[in-house]
């Protein structure tokens, strides 16, 4: 009987909390947040929710340590290191940032695209750091090849950096891609991107849409280059409209 009083006690702390988070006063639910762990140490959802009064409080450090107990007792929550990852972007942590981040996409099946049109770390190119050489170029090949089929002359610009960031950052030269795509046209290329996983599959459909959109407009042509290529690789055709289409309401809810 001791351990289900101490549970509602707990319990009430947490909604005594939960009440002072929602009115603002962040310092007192904290104060509750304590006693309901104090009496409940195993209560993951207690750890979140302090972790999320320090972190708007501005104590990041305090938050991660929140919110690592809270994935210690709880390790399936996507929201706790989306927030965990929150906290170590405004730490200058970006690649702990980006871990957490791609463990709450894996968790959660999110779209890296939330991430990214927020303004933070790029977890593309975290999914992408254990490719092999040859499959960094094929993937620097796929949006090359993109790229080139978008009649949008005006976009050039956009496009040639785009490419550029991510030769940089993959860490491969151009003339290596080139050379690479052509000693077997496309059917190493191919082969390449088949082996990477679900996730690196989602991620590199997240990386072409800046180049098959241009001008808030889907390239017809880019699309159906791009649909064959990823049928080839075994990136499903439902999964590929319904990003483009959650890219396009993005962007009219900006305009």
């Amino acid at each position: 009987m001791e351990n289900i009083s101490s549970g509602q006690t707990a319990e009430k702390y947490l909604e005594n909390g939960n009440a002072k988070y929602n009115l603002g006063d962040y310092s007192g639910a904290i104060l509750d947040y304590n006693k309901a762990i104090e009496i409940n140490p195993r209560d993951a959802g207690a750890y979140y929710k302090r972790g999320n009064a320090k972190r708007i409080l501005g104590d990041n450090r305090g938050a991660i340590q929140d919110y690592n107990k809270a994935i210690e007792i709880n390790p399936n929550d996507a929201e706790t290191y989306l927030k965990r990852g929150n906290a170590k972007d405004k730490l200058d942590d970006k690649n702990g940032a980006c871990l957490d981040w791609s463990m709450a996409g894996k968790i959660r099946d999110m779209n890296a695209y939330d991430l990214i049109k927020k303004g933070k770390a790029n977890p593309i190119l975290l999914a992408f750091s254990d490719l092999t050489n040859n499959q960094k170029m094929s993937v620097m090949n796929l949006l090359i090849t993109i790229a080139s089929n978008d009649e949008e002359q005006g976009f050039q610009d956009k496009k040639l950096q785009y490419l550029s960031d991510y030769i940089y950052k993959l860490g491969v030269s151009l003339d290596s891609c080139r050379a690479y795509f052509l000693s077997n046209e496309q059917i190493k290329t191919i082969k390449d991107l088949k082996l990477l996983s679900q996730v690196q599959k989602k991620f590199l459909l997240i990386a072409v849409l800046e180049l098959i959109i241009s001008y808030g407009k889907v390239n017809e042509t880019a699309e159906e280059v791009t649909y064959n290529i990823f049928k080839m690789i075994g990136i499903d055709f439902e999964i590929f409209k319904n990003t483009i289409a959650k890219y396009m309401t993005e962007i009219d809810d900006t305009l």
